[in-house]
């Protein structure tokens, strides 16, 4: 039987520090050095390609027009240092958000860091959420990507192992009094299930707009017409 190879990581943990300038503005970015390793099927990326986009700091201070990646696998978000071609694991406790510009779908991705007592998970790590909206009512989108299983593939005369990813977004609606809805699945019966005082309400708006650009635009039509009946109760 031929041996099984299974490839792990070797992390390179360098910490940078790179000072940018944005106008007049100097701007640290502080991180590890990661280079890409590991052995997958799928991808552990949100947006695989790098994007340019802006990041938020805790000072205050953006640091405007770097490249950046999410990774939902560890739920990190990495910056190219383009001199060097590095990929740069940001310094989390630095950060507080991120935003990606997706030029082919004229869109603009923008990430928050929060708390996970805010949507009432365990852990003392934050997360970096996606807002898909954002009002009296908020949708968030936590863009993890989960480990299903390792497979066998035959490269020669070996076999490796490899690891199976899956994305595996979890939606949270954060309602007026920090009153969280956590949905796991993007699929009607579910929406129907959170809301049941107005699933009517609902079934009539989905009823009569079918052609939806892609299934969170479910959540999304939901999230505001929750808006307007809490704007409705002030």
């Amino acid at each position: 039987m031929q041996p099984i190879k299974h490839i792990t990581a070797s992390l390179a943990f360098i910490l940078v520090t790179v000072t940018l300038y944005s106008g007049d503005t100097i701007v640290p970015l502080a991180g590890e050095v990661r280079e890409p390793t590991g052995m997958y099927t799928g991808d552990k990326y949100f947006k695989n390609e790098w994007l340019k986009g802006d990041v938020m700091l805790e000072n205050g201070i953006v640091a405007e027009n770097v490249k950046l990646r999410y990774n939902g696998l560890i739920d990190e978000v990495f910056w190219l240092h383009e001199g060097s071609l590095q990929h740069i694991m940001l310094d989390r406790g630095l950060v507080s958000g991120f935003r990606m510009y997706v030029p082919e779908e004229n869109e603009m991705l923008l990430f928050e860091k929060v708390e996970r007592s805010l949507l009432r998970m365990q852990g003392s790590k934050e997360l970096y959420v996606q807002v898909l909206y954002d009002d009296i009512v908020t949708l968030y989108a936590y863009r993890q990507v989960s480990r299903k299983r390792d497979v066998y593939v035959r490269r020669g005369h070996s076999r490796y192992i490899f690891t199976e990813l899956e994305h595996d977004p979890v939606y949270f609606f954060v309602l007026p009094g920090d009153v969280i809805v956590r949905l796991d699945a993007l699929n009607r019966r579910d929406v129907y299930r959170a809301f049941p005082e107005i699933r009517d309400e609902l079934r009539s708006i989905f009823r009569q707009r079918r052609s939806f650009s892609g299934e969170e635009q479910l959540l999304t039509e939901t999230a505001d017409h929750l808006n307007s009946i809490f704007k409705g109760r002030k």
